[in-house]
């Protein structure tokens, strides 16, 4: 396959995201593993040419300027409501059958990106509305802290020997693939940051003054609840320090007041969502009940904000950042 550079450039414009590293796999073995390499003219024509595929870390700081909904379900119904109520915002969404069984819905971004937890939001509000609160998005999380974190990578549309038998390839009205996906690529209506902002607002968590919304005062005048961090961590899965974040989670649960049963549940089922980095295991029934078990035992109170395992979580609207603000010398 030949592909010019105009076209190359195309697709690197569209698909932009951290150039320092990407992701790939091994399309027979489904392997993933990610290469601290720049991507390069060369690694885009690979991916197109089906030699090697690619995945891009979408998240530059607090910017995207991309973001997906993953359904990983052979229902066609999902990704076509989510079309039609992204319409109805104002938004146009790219529908892309994936490389296995599901679709991806793209949302691309105006000149210079958004800010990712924007667009985030945004889609929660619309997921939310067509009954698929649990969707995953790209990127998994609203900022990256450091340099050194890269979050996670997704798998761009348009690989060579997939796109022949009508995989990673857009899709039209119909579902079935554009004749010129290209013509598709350069005729993309981005989304503008006021229409995102016109959804967020509809989502009470996107402004600082809801933060207490889902606390309970006790008589001694404290505050519990499960904070935004913990809320994320349990609707998004993690990918790194599965231990650290279950016995984090466990912490909240408790002083949320949930049962140890209840609280077993709770995190049987967020291991589910999951996506352990580097092929590694989802962490197990046994080392979730240590965990749990150790959290309710002790008399444990912080959330561990300065954690690893929570850092990638934190949320501007968290009361205790809030509560921390207050009074600093500007």
């Amino acid at each position: 396959m030949h592909f010019t550079q105009k076209q190359v450039e195309l697709f690197g414009s569209r698909f932009a995201g951290r150039t320092d590293v990407y992701g790939t796999y091994d399309s027979e073995s489904g392997r993933s593993w990610q290469v601290k390499k720049p991507v390069t003219i060369d690694v885009a024509n690979r991916h197109l040419s089906g030699v090697q595929p690619l995945g891009v870390y979408p998240l530059v700081g607090e910017k995207v300027f991309f973001a997906v909904v993953d359904f990983d379900s052979h229902d066609k119904g999902m990704p076509t409501a989510f079309r039609s109520v992204s319409l109805d915002a104002g938004i146009s969404t790219y529908i892309e059958r994936s490389k296995s069984k599901g679709y991806h819905c793209w949302w691309f971004a105006e000149d210079g990106g958004v800010e990712a937890r924007l667009m985030r939001i945004a889609m929660r509000v619309l997921l939310q509305k067509i009954g698929a609160p649990s969707t995953e998005i790209f990127p998994k999380q609203d900022r990256l802290l450091t340099r050194k974190q890269y979050g996670n990578f997704i798998n761009l549309p348009l690989f060579g020997r997939h796109v022949l038998q009508g995989r990673t390839a857009f899709l039209n009205e119909h579902m079935k693939p554009f004749e010129d996906q290209w013509a598709v690529l350069a005729s993309i209506q981005p989304v503008s940051r006021n229409a995102l902002l016109h959804i967020a607002r509809k989502e009470p968590s996107y402004s600082t003054r809801t933060a207490s919304v889902n606390l309970r005062t006790v008589a001694d005048g404290r505050k519990y609840g499960l904070k935004p961090c913990a809320e994320r961590m349990l609707a998004e899965g993690v990918t790194d320090y599965q231990r650290v974040a279950c016995f984090r989670l466990a912490v909240q649960l408790k002083l949320a007041g949930y049962a140890y049963g209840q609280a077993l549940g709770i995190l049987n089922a967020w291991a589910r969502r999951n996506r352990p980095n580097s092929g590694k295991p989802i962490i197990r029934d046994s080392e979730i009940h240590a965990q749990a078990h150790c959290a309710y035992k002790g008399s444990y109170r912080g959330m561990g904000c300065e954690d690893p395992a929570v850092m990638p979580f934190c949320d501007s609207s968290c009361p205790l950042k809030v509560s921390h603000s207050v009074g600093v010398p500007q």
